[in-house]
């Protein structure tokens, strides 16, 4: 079968090996499954002025477009497209495109199958988040007359089913293993964290993620800050560039943590699990995460999460059993605390004398009762986690979840 992927939406940032791309991981499990297939991946005109095609490997295509945007909506000339696949998988969400390569999908007798995360704006602008539910109205319209519409979590599947979308179905998003480190465990976190300009016993928190304003960088910024004030030790390692990038800068010098603070625009994807190896957590703000591929790489890489509830955590962390789930700033702050107490023993406050907190336990699962008894279930966690990963989550094991298409050719 000739098969077609593409996402609509454009990041203006984007740039090729610095991100782990669903569609293109997607592509790859199908076309060794046997398919034939073209991964379509859209970028501003401004990196990108034509259209530009490279063979991955036998079966396996992938096609960069030029695109316009308004928003993270992309929009393209669409003669670009294939005419000759079978299917066309659209990573759709809230897409305004989406009805029009749909339109074209019909013109030139093409199975067309929305790929949805999210059915909402998350814009943090109340107008434009108003007005973009409104014309997504449009959209779910639409969606109720499709033979199929596939949903990358339980929580917008129940969405889906809601709004009269009752044709949808779960289609997890897999890692690529390809671009996985299969022997990771084999170094050493101290070397790594020297190799890095880190010192060999100190404590990372890592946040991977771009610098705007659903990911919450400013946040994570004023989290960190309060607990520098009591464990001087500690360190943040942040990967992303992004609209708040000068923001994120300047919020780090206001707090005097800039000695203690490693801001890196972007990583390769052969290198990033040297970063989750030499951290002690992984932390993810975004309170309206529609999945998280850096969630399921920590995961993988056994550096354990803690991320506020959302449709993404929660899947993934399945609800709290292999990962920590945070309900508020508050509950952030406990359980980052929490975490670091145990690794670092107790705080010391501003008169210099070490202070220790009352409670065993915090209602993130997180042990402070000892180091010891933290380390443990840190331990777990991340043991249920990457277990989770290999049992559910690589692209070899979604693909079964797509049903009609027929992944064995």
């Amino acid at each position: 079968m000739k098969i077609g992927i593409i996402a609509l939406s454009l990041n203006k940032h984007a740039v090729p090996g610095f991100y782990n791309s669903q569609e293109l991981g997607m592509g790859k499990a199908l076309a060794a499954a046997g398919h034939t297939v073209t991964v379509y991946k859209l970028f501003s005109r401004a990196l990108l002025p034509v259209s530009k095609t490279e063979q991955v490997r036998e079966g396996l295509t992938f096609t960069q477009l030029p695109a316009r945007s308004l928003g993270i909506n992309g929009f393209f000339d669409k003669k670009l497209l294939d005419a000759s696949i079978d299917v066309l998988i659209c990573f759709s969400d809230t897409q305004l495109y989406t009805q029009s390569v749909a339109k074209w999908c019909l013109l030139n007798s093409v199975r067309f199958y929305p790929y949805v995360g999210v059915l909402r704006s998350a814009s943090t602008n109340a107008l434009k988040r108003k007005l973009m539910d409104m014309l997504t109205m449009r959209l779910i319209r639409f969606y109720r007359r499709q033979s199929a519409v596939w949903g990358k979590t339980p929580a917008v599947c129940a969405e889906l089913s809601s709004l009269g979308i009752t044709r949808s179905r779960l289609v997890p998003i897999g890692l690529d293993q390809e671009l996985l480190r299969g022997n990771y465990a084999d170094a050493d976190p101290a070397a790594l964290r020297e190799a890095h300009g880190f010192s060999a016993d100190t404590q990372i928190l890592l946040f991977i993620g771009r610098l705007v304003a659903e990911k919450e960088p400013l946040t994570m910024i004023a989290l960190f800050a309060k607990l520098y004030e009591r464990y001087p030790k500690l360190r943040l390692c942040m990967i992303g560039t992004g609209e708040l990038e000068t923001d994120v800068r300047s919020a780090v010098a206001a707090a005097g943590i800039s000695n203690a603070v490693c801001l890196i625009p972007r990583v390769p994807n052969k290198e990033i699990w040297e970063f989750y190896r030499m951290s002690r957590y992984y932390v993810n703000l975004n309170r309206h995460e529609i999945y998280g591929m850096a969630i399921l790489e920590a995961m993988y890489y056994e550096c354990p999460v803690i991320a506020f509830h959302a449709p993404g955590p929660d899947f993934l962390l399945d609800n709290g059993r292999c990962g920590y789930l945070c309900g508020s700033d508050e509950e952030m702050l406990s359980a980052l605390s929490d975490a670091v107490l145990a690794d670092f023993g107790s705080p010391v406050s501003e008169s210099g004398i070490s202070t220790v907190c009352d409670s065993s336990s915090s209602e993130n699962g997180i042990s402070t009762d000892s180091g010891s008894s933290e380390a443990e279930s840190a331990h777990t966690i991340a043991d249920a986690a990457r277990a989770r990963v290999l049992s559910s989550f690589l692209w070899e094991r979604c693909l079964p979840e797509l049903g009609d298409i027929n992944v064995s050719q």
